[in-house]
């Protein structure tokens, strides 16, 4: 689909002073700007991330009644389920509270719903378990806020239940012992972005501060929350950003054995990046949940020895391979579905149904249909005589909001802005169907075409080992830090066009003084047909990739725009002086 080029807006003047406090380039105090920071205090704090400025965990609403609680059942020697949900945020949650608990002399015991009997979030079946294991107290991790049957079975069978969790609650909480959440509209917290196991390393943060312990100490899990901060895809600023810094430092310099031999799996080599994590770590473990038994990603996670962690990481390769097979048939005939409707261009949200679709790759879906159409996009299944769905979204539109409207028809629900996943009786799908079809989806968001939102114009003569060496201390780059987008007008087409692999386009670009550079469109075929003379108007972004050990800087073309087209929608107040 084409897209529209926009320029952030920038106020020169401060990004001037910016760049002389620093001592920096233009472009990066630009980029800097644009991240918030606009004067040498806060760029400080932005690049030298330290453990000594995470939040106090107690700032979080009811963490205090939670450790209490904790320290309890370790005390009275107490037995412990921990619960958490079948994708990655999940069972890092899950191995990194067992983790620390095994520290501390406890042996917990670990329960992962079956997506396919138990489907999302705390169940009943699960509290089933721990009453027939004389559980006593159940941490419920990356669900459970919207669990009120589940907690009051619980309740009911005299079992404590704490929830650390980070998804949206609704208009009331379940009568858990605890429910620690930072987006509960009664906490206070600074930060509210955290993965579910951010919010488990802040439990272990506090019960290791009541015992007059340094968080150095504790450093080393904080692996497990870099791999959920990347694959859940939340906000890597504020303390998530030195979270993920230190959780990669983690990775690379000394990865436990079960990431060490998943990373030799994935082929991927040190040192990692968040973007290594999320499409080279990530797809594994989600893939124990998605096809088999999510316990295998949290045994891989808890692997002592050379020998276990491959073995599970074999069968977690296995998984994402017929994953694979899976995603791909069902996208084709979500795609042929969906273009069969002489009306799909018409219709502001993708809703589609096939009963035999494999539940556990609708969120990917989902998730693709969303990107190839700018459109959100709900994917939905049967699965013991319940319809369950996946939704997914694009900027601009709030599914989660855009779902509670639908609540009447749904039988369960939850998730955030971005993502949401329900079930709902087979006799409500039309009526389901119907109402988000004619719900006004977009409520102010630009439906035009999807906007490519460009730090500045960089010619790439400027692209020198300098600049990479700056770029270079912007990571951990994910969501609210991305990987800058940068834009260049009338780029020479300095060799030969090749079609490669996956639907991917290779080229040599150049311009002026410039060297030549490698240039690819990853799974943008369609590029092909923009190169319709010897200059392109490009859109990319700036990596550094390696082959036969060797490394090269690479531009990753986000949009390729023939120089004869219309190009840009220039946002209003840009200054270009900068």
């Amino acid at each position: 689909m084409r897209k529209r080029w926009t320029y952030k807006a920038v106020d020169a003047a401060v990004v001037s002073h910016l760049q002389k406090a620093l001592g920096v380039s233009a472009v990066l105090a630009r980029i800097l700007y644009h991240r918030g920071i606009a004067d040498a205090a806060s760029a400080e704090v932005f690049f030298h991330p330290r453990l000594d400025r995470l939040h106090d965990p107690f700032l979080l609403k009811d963490m205090d009644v939670a450790v209490a609680r904790v320290e309890r059942a370790l005390r009275q020697g107490e037995r412990l389920l921990l619960y958490g949900d079948y994708d990655v945020d999940g069972v890092t949650s899950v191995s990194l509270l067992c983790m620390y608990l095994r520290r501390l002399g406890a042996e917990p015991d670990i329960y992962i719903p079956d997506r396919y009997k138990e489907g999302y979030g705390l169940s009943l079946a699960g509290i089933d378990y721990a009453r027939q294991n004389k559980v006593d107290l159940i941490v419920v991790m990356d669900c459970g806020t919207g669990a009120f049957d589940a907690v009051g079975a619980a309740v009911d069978a005299g079992i404590d239940i704490i929830i650390l969790d980070h998804h949206r609650p609704e208009s009331a909480l379940p009568a858990a012992h605890a429910v620690v959440n930072p987006k509960r509209p009664d906490c206070s917290y600074p930060f509210k972005e955290l993965s579910a196991c951010g919010v488990t390393f802040k439990l272990v943060q506090a019960l290791h501060q009541r015992r007059g312990q340094t968080i150095d100490s504790i450093r080393s899990l904080l692996d497990f929350v870099a791999v959920s901060i990347a694959c859940d895809f939340v906000d890597i600023r504020d303390e998530n950003r030195i979270l993920a810094h230190f959780g990669l430092q983690e990775i690379n310099r000394h990865a436990r054995v079960g990431l060490k031999a998943l990373i030799a799996r994935s082929g991927l080599s040190y040192p990692l990046t968040i973007s290594d994590i999320v499409f080279g770590i990530g797809p594994y473990l989600n893939a124990a949940g998605r096809l088999a038994d999510a316990r295998d990603a949290v045994s891989l996670l808890l692997a002592g020895e050379w020998a276990v962690a491959t073995e599970f990481a074999n069968r977690l390769r296995r998984h994402n391979e017929a994953r694979r097979h899976f995603d791909r048939a069902n996208l084709r005939e979500a795609i042929e579905m969906w273009e069969s409707d002489p009306y799909h261009d018409r219709l502001p949200i993708i809703v589609l149904f096939k009963a035999d679709w494999h539940k556990g790759v609708l969120g990917i879906v989902a998730s693709r249909m969303s990107k190839l159409y700018h459109k959100p996009a709900v994917i939905m299944c049967m699965s013991n005589d319940q319809i369950v769905g996946s939704a997914r979204s694009m900027h601009g539109v709030d599914i989660h909001a855009l779902l509670e409207g639908t609540r009447a028809y749904l039988t369960s629900f939850g998730g955030h802005a971005a993502a949401a996943g329900f079930t709902l009786a087979p006799d409500n799908l039309e009526d389901f169907a119907q109402h988000l079809l004619s719900e006004p989806v977009w409520q102010g968001a630009d439906k035009r075409m999807p906007a490519l939102e460009i730090e500045a114009e960089l010619e790439l003569e400027d692209i020198t080992p300098g600049l990479i060496k700056e770029l270079k201390r912007l990571a951990p780059l994910g969501p609210g830090n991305p990987n800058p987008l940068f834009a260049c007008e009338r780029v020479q087409v300095a060799g030969p066009v090749r079609y490669t692999a996956r639907n991917s386009v290779r080229l040599t670009v150049a311009k002026g003084k410039s060297p030549a550079f490698r240039a690819a469109g990853f799974r943008r075929g369609d590029f092909i047909g923009a190169i319709d003379g010897p200059e392109i108007n490009i859109c990319y972004k700036i990596l550094e990739s390696e082959w036969n050990g060797r490394k090269f800087i690479q531009l990753q073309l986000k949009d390729v725009i023939p120089v004869s087209d219309a190009l840009t929608n220039p946002v209003e107040g840009e200054d270009d002086a900068v």
